[in-house]
């Protein structure tokens, strides 16, 4: 009743395509690649030779595809969701949507969700592959279910936050920027914040719970946080439900907002075109005065506003973001344990 006909269609019709099958028997045989290069960088050809060595090649094989998959599942979640609306944009099929009696959460949710069925396969197929590394010692089934409920939570709300742009902007290329810089900075904020909160204080524990990659820290690592405890709890319940609650959010604002931005250019586009040649007539005339390069395209990619005054703001969000990455660096001490026991922080 709430994702409506899109996501049905998508559900019933996306299992008879090849990619299908191809993208499930191909994650599982990269999974496969990463965990023997994994394996051949921890001990090379040498077997190992207790029980203790083979624990902890399966905890570091587990962290290495765990991180790995969270990345994957954001990345994707954001470019899955706001490529179908973008290309529905260009293709100029939108307004056809919009003319139907489909309901605003069929609209939004719908097609967000029919957008994610990839992302969700490729977390339905990481279980086995996780269950197995199990075998090897050293994780507990707990830990992989919570780490699928995080890249759950995490492909839902990177895709909400996805469809949110895509409704919300026009062109093709502030989509798909907007969407990952606002992803990166999101990150920033949350991380910025809670350490000028505090970690251990209510209001950084429950900023810092909007974070993915620190909830699969957290449960990655349970004898960090629980150095005290002979049984750590494993539990990631405030960050899952906070995500979720953020998707919720989103796609609510979005599902309100759907048919106020939407049509706009494609409404008018006749007017567009009649003002951006006025533009571009004015420009030409402004620019007569002025040196061209040999080069006349970089000049005007360069020396002119050819994409508008919003290119500014994303190269203002860039710098943003560098900001944010230079002071989690400098926050880092000295003697900070190495990344998967092989990267510097």
């Amino acid at each position: 009743m709430i994702t409506g006909p899109l996501f049905v269609r998508e559900l019933l019709i996306g299992p008879r395509h090849l990619k299908h099958f191809g993208l499930r028997a191909g994650y599982v045989f990269a999974l496969g690649v990463l965990l023997y290069t994994g394996a051949q960088t921890a001990f090379g050809f040498a077997v190992p030779r207790s029980v203790g060595d083979m624990a902890r090649l399966g905890a570091y094989l587990f962290n290495l595809t765990c991180y790995l998959q969270l990345t994957l599942v954001l990345a994707t979640g954001l470019i899955f969701s706001a490529g179908s609306i973008a290309q529905e944009k260009d293709r100029r099929t939108l307004i056809l949507l919009l003319m139907t009696d489909l309901r605003a959460t069929e609209l939004v949710i719908g097609k967000s969700l029919a957008s994610l069925l990839p992302v969700f396969t490729v977390i339905a197929v990481s279980f086995p592959v996780l269950c197995l590394l199990r075998m090897l010692g050293g994780i507990l089934l707990s830990q992989i279910l919570w780490v699928e409920a995080i890249c759950l939570a995490t492909a839902l709300v990177a895709g909400a936050w996805g469809s949110f742009v895509a409704y919300w902007r026009e062109k093709t290329f502030q989509i798909l920027s907007f969407s990952l810089l606002g992803a990166g900075l999101f990150i920033g904020v949350v991380e910025t914040v809670s350490a000028l909160a505090g970690p251990a204080s209510t209001a950084g524990r429950f900023v810092g719970a909007l974070d993915p990659y620190r909830a699969l820290a957290e449960v990655l690592e349970p004898m960090a946080l629980s150095a005290s405890l002979s049984e750590p709890t494993i539990s990631a319940w405030p960050s899952v439900l906070g995500l979720g609650v953020l998707a919720l959010g989103l796609w609510g604002y979005t599902c309100w907002r759907v048919r106020v931005w939407n049509p706009s250019r494609t409404v008018y586009i006749q007017v567009e075109e009649h003002k951006e040649g006025a533009e571009a007539a004015a420009e030409s005339q402004t620019a007569s005065g002025r040196t061209v390069w040999e080069r006349p395209i970089l000049w005007r990619e360069i020396c002119t506003q050819a994409y508008g005054r919003k290119v500014g703001l994303i190269k203002a969000a860039y710098f943003l973001f560098a900001g944010f990455a230079l002071l989690w660096l400098s926050r880092l001490p000295a003697d900070s344990p190495l990344v998967f026991g092989m990267v510097s922080g």
